[in-house]
């Protein structure tokens, strides 16, 4: 009999035994989470405030929307846009719609009251879209582009406010710089040359080497290859004495019949 109730109280053990760990792993549980729930709530209740977005409003209208957020403001930077009233608020730190505690510093970048000055570049010799680009980088616009007959397809002079200015001159950010650019054509006349009973490929290259394009192509008759097609006549015609600047065109007329006797 002795050994039955040891039998049975080793069992009953067991269990009584894992019940308690079992009971306890929950209580361990739900402690861990009781705390995180009581620190969250310790620690955001009544303080947590969604910041409002107060880019391109100026400091005074900001400054009384903060303080009806119990927040707090701080200038950090100014910076220069020309196309914002002195005062107005560029950027700011935390973003829009950050969770902040009260009493945070919101840090401010501000539209200063007067252009910064900067060292204008030198655009001499640069592309169109070069100049523009070394323009912008330092915070100047591009202003009215012309054009002047030149063989170079560059910028030839660089001008502020109708007057040549050098590289390295002081010039306010945000200001337009004018530039003149070469048309790459230049006003070198050349002679008309004769392009009558030349095949088109020909007179093509005779054009190419004199600076000339062609204009109007009149073609006449059945032509199956046009690089081998007669030009019969030109416009402006050829003669002695008659001359074109470099890029102007001549009309040509062509036709797949030989014009040979």
């Amino acid at each position: 009999m002795a050994e039955t109730t040891s039998q049975h109280k080793k069992p009953s053990i067991r269990n009584s035994f894992i019940r308690q760990l079992l009971v306890f792993v929950v209580f361990l549980i739900l402690l861990v989470i009781g705390l995180r729930v009581f620190m969250k709530s310790y620690t955001n209740h009544g303080n947590q405030i969604v910041v409002e977005d107060y880019r391109e409003l100026t400091i005074e209208t900001a400054r009384d929307m903060i303080k009806k957020q119990k927040l707090q403001y701080s200038i950090e930077d100014s910076t220069y846009n020309a196309d914002l009233a002195p005062g107005t608020i560029i950027d700011q730190n935390p973003k829009p719609n950050s969770s902040v505690k009260k009493k945070r510093t919101v840090y401010f970048v501000i539209n200063s009251d007067s252009a910064p000055p900067v060292k204008m570049p030198d655009l001499i010799d640069n592309s169109l879209r070069q100049a523009e680009l070394q323009l912008k980088n330092i915070g100047l616009e591009l202003g009215e582009v012309s054009y002047r007959p030149d063989i170079a397809k560059a910028v030839l002079e660089q001008r502020y406010r109708g007057k040549k200015i050098e590289p390295g001159a002081v010039i306010l950010k945000g200001e337009k710089v004018d530039i003149i650019m070469g048309d790459g054509f230049g006003n070198t006349t050349m002679n008309i040359p004769d392009l009558l009973g030349l095949e088109y490929g020909e007179a093509l290259v005779t054009l190419n080497d004199a600076g000339l394009r062609v204009g109007s192509l009149v073609k006449e008759g059945n032509i199956s290859n046009l690089n081998s097609a007669i030009v019969f006549e030109q416009s402006p015609a050829s003669s002695p004495g008659a001359t074109l600047e470099q890029g102007q065109t001549i009309d040509l007329y062509v036709t797949g019949i030989s014009t040979d006797g």
